[in-house]
């Protein structure tokens, strides 16, 4: 995967995974993301991308730019 290991990773019950990637910007327009993603047996069932931008300045998921640019 390119986004390389997750941040956290969780064993949950029924088979199921869940991994966390989690980056963090700096500067004016800093914030924080998160890429939630649930595997149910090695397959992808749900993935959530959300953002806490810092800054009014920044775009809409603006802190999750690089996330989004590796999952292209």
């Amino acid at each position: 995967m390119d986004l390389g290991p997750p941040t956290k990773k969780a064993i949950l019950e029924g088979n199921r995974e869940s991994w966390r990637y989690e980056s963090e910007v700096g500067g004016l327009a800093g914030g924080e993301c998160t890429l939630s993603v649930l595997f149910l047996d090695d397959k992808v069932t749900q993935a959530k991308l959300s953002a806490n931008d810092l800054s009014w300045v920044s775009f809409p998921l603006g802190s999750c730019t690089k996330i989004i640019q590796t999952l292209r």
